[in-house]
């Protein structure tokens, strides 16, 4: 959908149940033997959110890490909607914040017309010994101001203390994103490309060379509050409205309710209520 954004390879994906390798449909047994020698990959479902399902492996000879298990019962494991990709190889300086992750840029950008905006830029940074940075898993977060260094506190999950020093010992305050004006320019050129969303939320990473990678994008994207403060800032009257005026696609989800029915001054003003 996005060809002009710089991804990592995608070797094998799981599409409804269906394999492509290379984006040639096969069959699981092709799939199997195609991947035998993929190397380090990552796996990760498409259908999920807080890293859930995210695992970085080995793929040698048909076998999945030292642990024996076959790639084979690996991919049944996983039932459908997956992708396995390469591993990226992050810029030296976002590699400093944590070393055992691939610490990313959530940019969440509006699309007003032909106009794109961007709303806010977050870092999410792992912890030492994680592979993931999302805070569902332990990672934190802090705002990326406009010339691309980092405010000075980070948050984690609720309750946690906030943090002003990565596991690995850099100071967040001022530290600098490489290439950040690039990763700006790349997510508004591209939320062009996708019409049936007004609010996307991607996850940026800085690759060795510098070069900002699209990892996802999302269309329902967690806001990064703790750490930016309102997410939709000077839109979000705009925006409220506007969600107001669309209808509910949430309204057959057990999980959503609405305890009680506002109007849009209402909830407005709820919104934007100092806490």
């Amino acid at each position: 959908m996005l060809p002009n954004m710089k991804q990592p390879h995608t070797y094998l994906k799981n599409r409804n149940g269906y394999f492509y390798y290379e984006n040639k449909p096969v069959s699981i047994e092709e799939a199997t033997r195609l991947g035998a020698n993929m190397g380090e990959v990552i796996i990760k479902p498409t259908l999920s959110s807080h890293g859930r399902g995210v695992k970085k492996m080995l793929v040698k000879n048909g076998i999945v890490d030292q642990e024996g298990t076959k790639l084979k019962d690996l991919l049944l494991k996983y039932k459908k909607n997956y992708l396995i990709q390469d591993i990226v190889r992050q810029h030296p300086d976002m590699s400093a914040l944590n070393p055992d992750s691939i610490n990313t840029l959530r940019i969440v950008t509006y699309r007003r017309g032909m106009e794109v905006v961007v709303l806010y830029a977050a870092i999410r940074i792992g912890r030492e010994g994680q592979t993931i940075d999302n805070e569902s898993a332990g990672g934190i977060s802090t705002k990326v101001n406009n010339d691309g260094s980092l405010c000075k506190y980070a948050y984690g999950a609720p309750g946690q203390d906030k943090i002003e020093i990565t596991d690995s010992g850099v100071k967040l305050e001022g530290y600098k994103v490489p290439s950040f004006e690039k990763a700006l320019e790349m997510v508004k050129e591209n939320h062009l490309n996708l019409p049936f969303q007004d609010l996307v939320g991607w996850d940026i990473c800085i690759d060795e060379d510098g070069e900002p990678e699209m990892l996802e994008w999302n269309t329902t994207p967690e806001l990064s509050q703790s750490a930016v403060g309102p997410a939709f800032g000077e839109y979000t009257e705009e925006i409220v409205r506007e969600a107001m005026r669309r209808p509910n696609s949430r309204s057959g989800d057990p999980t959503y309710r609405m305890l009680e029915p506002v109007n849009v001054e209402t909830l407005f003003k709820l919104i934007t209520k100092k806490l």
